[in-house]
């Protein structure tokens, strides 16, 4: 009713409006909300227009596109081993055409999500929770799960699944998963994530499946949205404290930072025994949290071990998923987006009678539930901005019939009173 309402006064002001050159280029926006659909009706020189919000492509229609040369840059960048066989697809080829043995990794995993192979456990530990896949992540999702790691790091934490989890939760849209902070009871412990990445869903590489040694399943969207509680009372915990002493914005971390932190093993020094510390004015030792401080002047540098300790990629090398011939050989016939389920060995979903801190966000009692979130947020929103346009469509509809119809009658018996007094000064 509310629509048809609006697209009647659409008529009329833009015939009305169209009277006065002065209006010719006047836009009325009305917006209607009706479920997650948004409607943008517009009288511009007389004509009405529909436009429906694109739906982002998801991993089975976002086809390859990035150049066969940036492809093989990126291989050499970051350190892909030639027995990981990685592929550069075949043209027109979307992330669920990896043939069989084969997962997608997308280009900005690396590049902008601080990810490296061989992948940490950490990271692998969070996965496997959630019952996530590690193609299924969203590119912008990755950046909060690495940068909370780096920062554990950093402070002489132990990241575990049980700690990101209170600070974050998994989400679904178009057909990715991606990690949400909390916003009820939790202080952040991050800041600025990444809001968009010009298309890295059309750049990506197929790999070994055994290049990611554990199980991870792929999810299907009929099993939903994983949410798993916070079991843990966190709020007078140490770790907690420190962890959110100091809010850090998300951003892309230099390489000799990763190594430092245990992310990354791409750490060829000149002198065998360096390794990577951050520091300030010829002093090293400094704490890696001054990265994030555009205040600090210091910078990463390499120190050197003394002799009689191991090298630093043998100190960290117990931190990360290593291939193995024996997963090569596991895996080698699993076909992406075809788990059969047995990759994982208990169902996430939280227990009934269990204590549950969860925001807002996270009440939704179904995954079309949180897709239609923020349509049923907006209702009443848009219910009442839609009153208050046709409020000032009805006033200026007013305006332009009433006052200067007026006021023009007026003005014409003045302009000829004006003339027949020259015609008599004269």
């Amino acid at each position: 009713m509310i629509t048809t309402f609006i697209s009647l006064f659409k008529f009329q002001t833009s015939f009305f409006l169209s009277r006065s050159p002065s209006n010719f280029f006047f836009l009325i926006f009305v917006f209607s909300f009706n479920h997650n659909h948004v409607y943008w009706c517009e009288a511009f020189y007389h004509q009405e227009e529909k436009i429906k919000p694109r739906n982002p492509p998801g991993p089975n229609q976002a086809d390859i596109n990035w150049k066969e040369e940036e492809f093989h840059n990126h291989v050499q960048n970051f350190g892909f081993h030639s027995d990981w066989g990685v592929q550069f697809p075949m043209p027109k080829s979307t992330a669920l055409d990896a043939p069989p043995g084969y997962v997608t990794l997308y280009a900005d995993f690396f590049r902008e999500g601080n990810f490296r192979l061989p992948m940490t456990k950490f990271t692998g530990e969070v996965l496997t929770n959630y019952g996530l896949h590690i193609s299924q992540i969203n590119a912008l999702g990755l950046p909060r799960l690495t940068h909370f790691e780096f920062i554990c790091r950093a402070n002489r934490v132990e990241p575990t699944f049980e700690k990101f989890n209170v600070f974050y939760f998994v989400t679904y849209i178009g057909g990715f998963y991606s990690f949400n902070s909390r916003t009820s009871r939790v202080d952040p412990c991050s800041r600025d994530p990444p809001n968009s990445l010009h298309d890295w869903k059309h750049k990506f590489v197929y790999i070994h499946r055994g290049v990611i040694p554990i199980d991870i399943h792929y999810r299907a969207e009929s099993e939903g949205v994983p949410r798993v509680n916070v079991l843990i009372p966190f709020t007078e915990q140490d770790w907690y404290t420190t962890l959110t002493r100091k809010v850090t914005p998300i951003i892309q971390l230099e390489e000799r930072a990763l190594v430092a932190a245990r992310m990354s093993m791409l750490w060829a020094p000149q002198n065998p025994r360096g390794f990577p510390v951050y520091g300030y004015r010829g002093k090293a030792g400094y704490s890696l949290m001054n990265i994030f401080d555009p205040k600090a002047c210091g910078a990463m540098v390499v120190a050197v071990l003394p002799e009689g300790r191991p090298l630093w990629v043998e100190q960290i090398r117990d931190n990360f998923l290593h291939p193995t011939s024996e997963s090569m050989a596991t895996y080698a016939n699993t076909v992406l987006g075809e788990d059969d389920g047995d990759d994982i060995d208990a169902d996430p979903a939280p227990a009934q009678g269990e204590p549950i801190i969860l925001s807002s966000e996270e009440s939704a009692d179904s995954y079309q539930d949180l897709i239609h979130r923020s349509a049923r947020a907006c209702h009443n929103e848009g219910l009442f901005r839609n009153l208050l346009l046709m409020m000032l469509i009805l006033l200026l509809w007013i305006y332009r019939l009433g006052l200067l119809n007026r006021l023009r009658p007026g003005r014409r018996r003045k302009r000829i009173r004006l003339r027949r007094r020259r015609l008599r000064n004269r």
